[in-house]
């Protein structure tokens, strides 16, 4: 589902914090289908592709002292938000009194689902999902339930109240990221381009957006003109910038800010600004969330993009990690406590009542990008390439 430009080198960051590995266990789940990680500069022990329908790639097993067996399956370890969420679940896991399992989807549903039938057959005892496609993952997650094994989302909701989700606040999102570009400019002529319209943060963070100040869905204001709002397919930038350019042509480039559900789309307006001379001048603020918040704050120091309303994703993974570490010694989800808080109900789209662990995001601009630097949203050099030397703090 997200789209985005910016990747960084992750995925050896995702065996941090490890002692010991263990390739058996590695096979115990995916009868073979593994790749073992070992330390820092060693060679993985055992590698095998998997054939089609079968499971995916696992990396990364910590040898037990307590018995609890935890596995994690992730949607896809190529995505740029993969890092920082497993360093989390590793920094959680940072003393290896468990047996931890990574699985790679490799963005399929059917390896996904495969993944998880095989790990509650090898005996785990709690489960962390992000999941590639939430509602054709549930059955199989329904499964993991009805075999006792508790279950956190991640990033991505399941909608069963049985299963703890922890993930981005997107109504807040949608809010901060409305509030902040009309703090900038508390009118004139809008285009909100959204996410996918099957997702639920599409519409969630709209609803946030309504709640920062902007009019609702389709309409206007005394002093906010809703120039158009589209749904954009699997939150492609590509399909973003011709949106915007549509957008452009349809009102004669009369739009004076555009509000944008993610970085990689807010990429794909800018795009379409430079096309037609109005980057830098139309007002673009992003509720990103997602991935591509480096590409993002190097516009936002460019003067390309107004504002980014992000999460820190490796307290989201870190918050997952003692989720399951606390469902491990006690399957109660009201009793799990975590760095991010308690549960609390979150009801959803469909009037579905889950419990939630829900990060708070933060908004950056030009202001305070010394502040993402350090925070590690994006490295120095990247986020002010091009930018000329003391034009914006932290460049």
């Amino acid at each position: 589902m997200r789209v985005g430009t910016s990747r960084r080198g992750v995925t050896s960051k995702r065996c941090a914090g490890v002692r010991a590995f263990s390739v058996a266990l590695c096979l115990a789940f995916v009868g073979g289908a593994c790749q073992s990680a070992g330390p820092a500069g060693s060679t993985p022990s055992t590698t095998s592709q998997p054939a089609a329908g079968t499971a995916s790639s696992v990396a990364t097993a910590a040898r037990p002292r307590s018995g609890c067996k935890i596995a994690a399956t992730w949607s896809n370890y190529a995505e740029a938000e993969f890092g920082s969420f497993t360093q989390g679940v590793m920094d959680a896991f940072n003393d290896p009194i468990i047996d931890y399992t990574e699985l790679d989807a490799r963005s399929s549903v059917d390896y996904q689902i495969a993944d998880i039938d095989k790990a509650v057959d090898g005996g785990i005892d709690a489960l962390i999902v992000m999941p590639q496609d939430p509602d054709i993952v549930k059955p199989a997650v329904e499964r993991a339930l009805a075999h006792g094994v508790p279950v956190v989302a991640v990033d991505r909701p399941i909608m069963n109240p049985n299963v703890l989700f922890v993930g981005q606040d997107q109504v807040r999102l949608g809010e901060l990221a409305a509030r902040a570009l009309l703090a900038f400019k508390p009118s004139g002529r809008f285009v909100v381009i959204k996410g996918d319209a099957a997702q639920p943060e599409s519409v969630l963070r709209r609803q946030g957006m309504t709640h920062g100040g902007l009019p609702d869905v389709g309409k206007s204001s005394g002093k906010l003109v809703n120039a158009g709002e589209v749904f954009t397919p699997n939150w492609d930038p590509t399909t973003a910038q011709t949106e915007m350019e549509e957008f452009l042509q349809r009102n004669g480039n009369r739009v004076d800010m555009v509000f944008v559900e993610n970085n990689g789309m807010a990429g794909g307006v800018v795009e379409a600004l430079k096309q037609h001379g109005l980057a830098g001048k139309v007002l673009v603020g992003a509720s990103g969330g997602d991935y591509g918040d480096e590409m993002a704050l190097n516009n936002v120091a460019l003067g390309l993009q107004t504002v980014l309303v992000t999460t820190e994703r490796i307290k989201l993974g870190r918050a997952a990690g003692e989720a399951a570490l606390a469902l491990c010694a006690n399957p109660r989800v009201e009793d799990v406590t975590t760095s991010l808080g308690k549960p609390a109900p979150l009801t959803a789209l469909g009037s579905i009542t889950i419990p939630a662990i829900l990060a708070e995001p933060i908004v950056f601009d030009r202001t305070n990008l010394q502040d993402a630097i350090d925070r590690h949203f994006g490295t120095k050099d990247y986020v002010c390439k091009d930018v000329p030397p003391g034009s914006v703090g932290g460049c």
